[in-house]
């Protein structure tokens, strides 16, 4: 077939095809290997951020106000029902207001 190599598959399966739609003639596993390299980059960059975020005293008072109210209700539900689901989603949703307030705020 025109534009692929010889072998369909090689090693790492990736397909080593020249790019039509690209006019430069680049293939596309250099495509790929960039892409792949530029998620991976934003991946750590999330990480990074959220590691300070969580450090930071903004985050710390978020996740204390979620954790409270999380905990409160969770104890309240499982106190009068003794029933650990129930518990959990009462607790989730005692945190939902806490965590839209917040998407609100950004």
């Amino acid at each position: 077939m025109a534009g692929e190599s010889s072998d369909p598959l090689p090693a790492g399966n990736k397909l080593d095809l020249t790019a039509s739609a690209a006019k430069s003639g680049e293939s596309l596993t250099i495509i790929i290997d960039n892409t792949h390299e530029q998620d991976e980059k934003r991946k750590a960059a999330r990480k990074a951020y959220q590691k300070l975020y969580r450090k930071s005293e903004k985050g710390k008072a978020i996740r204390r106000a979620y954790q409270n109210a999380y905990y409160k209700a969770y104890y309240k539900a499982f106190r009068d029902t003794h029933d650990l689901e129930q518990a959990r989603f009462a607790g989730r949703q005692a945190a939902i207001p806490i965590r839209e307030s917040y998407k609100a705020k950004k």
